[in-house]
């Protein structure tokens, strides 16, 4: 964890004295005798007044510091320079570091761009193929692999043999909301990039699967999200916040049953696809008497998808890649017209 440099402005000595000793308790805190370097600015009402016209520079985080007497004035100066927090000391004490670690994270991550976009694909039942989907699709669309289905983590098996998942190494990154620790855990992959979970490793939690969206969107294009069946907090938070949702059946029953069920898991617009599609099998008129709408595409059976996920590859061509090139081709369309 790396430690943040805090500068001090308040009219108040007795108070500047007591946060300099706290900063020096901390173990990631510290004192920034060059403001100019300083990660936080922790200042009182007068000086945040100041800082309205002349604000801290691009990915420095602005904290108000009050007492209970000026804690009304300090928090109006706050939001007319926009500060990321406000202490309130001496009640914030206790949580100090916290409160200014979390202001310097989202500080520095509104400093990156945030328009990314995030294509969830989840499976109707187990075996459906969202795995291969969401690696095939994310080759076509040059998007990062994120697989947050620590049950199956497929996506592991695309995978060098000498490569580690690097999921659970993230996760610290992601509560720092720290991108470029983000960047420099992603592990080559068959797609491209990825993010993997270690088979039946624990799951993130709903807020760290929120926060990691966040840093995806501050710090890549495209994500694709391998997320199973979406059985966990994480995988269904990751699907209500997604811009793109896509569900893959198999041509059964039971998953037609599975798709139906998420229809009401998102409140965006589920693209369908029929994965593995055989002749005389449930076809796109069966999907569309029960979930109401075509599929977005249909991919055939192609035995050359088994071979290469036999040997840790995606195929090099075939019906399947072509049919989910397609489909990737109006995913971005869709994006690059905002709809």
């Amino acid at each position: 964890m790396s430690s943040i440099g805090v500068a001090v402005a308040h009219p108040d000595p007795g108070i500047v004295d007591e946060v300099l000793h706290a900063l020096e308790a901390s173990d990631d805190l510290y004192l920034a005798l060059d403001p100019a370097k300083a990660s936080v600015v922790l200042a009182g009402g007068s000086e945040l007044s100041g800082m309205a016209e002349r604000p801290p520079s691009e990915g420095k985080a602005l904290v108000g510091l009050a007492a209970d007497h000026d804690l009304a004035d300090v928090s109006r100066a706050a939001l007319r320079c926009r500060a990321h927090e406000i202490v309130c000391w001496p009640h914030d004490r206790p949580t100090l570091a916290v409160i200014l670690r979390e202001a310097a994270s989202r500080a520095r991550l509104a400093a990156r761009r945030s328009d990314g976009r995030i294509v969830a694909v989840v499976g109707a039942r187990g075996g459906a193929g969202a795995t291969t989907v969401a690696a095939m699709l994310a080759r076509s669309l040059e998007a990062v692999v994120v697989d947050l289905d620590p049950v199956g983590a497929g996506q592991a098996a695309f995978l060098d043999d000498d490569v580690d998942p690097t999921l659970a190494q993230v996760l610290s990154a992601v509560d720092e909301l720290d991108a470029q620790a983000l960047s420099a855990a992603m592990t080559p992959h068959a797609a491209g990039v990825a993010l993997c979970a270690a088979p039946r490793s624990e799951a993130p939690s709903a807020r760290q699967a929120s926060r990691l969206a966040a840093l995806l969107r501050a710090s890549v294009a495209v994500a694709a999200c391998d997320l199973g069946r979406a059985a966990d907090a994480a995988a269904r938070e990751m699907l209500g916040t997604a811009d793109t949702v896509v569900c893959v059946c198999a041509p059964d029953i039971a998953s037609l049953r599975g798709a139906r069920a998420l229809t009401g898991a998102t409140d965006r617009s589920m693209r369908v696809v029929l994965n593995r599609a055989v002749r005389r099998g449930i076809d796109a008129r069966d999907v569309t008497r029960v979930l109401g709408a075509p599929p977005a595409a249909i991919v055939p059976f192609d035995a050359a998808v088994r071979r290469a996920g036999e040997a840790g590859r995606l195929p090099a061509r075939g019906s399947a890649r072509r049919a989910l090139e397609r489909f990737a081709g109006q995913l971005i369309e869709v994006s690059s017209d905002g709809s």
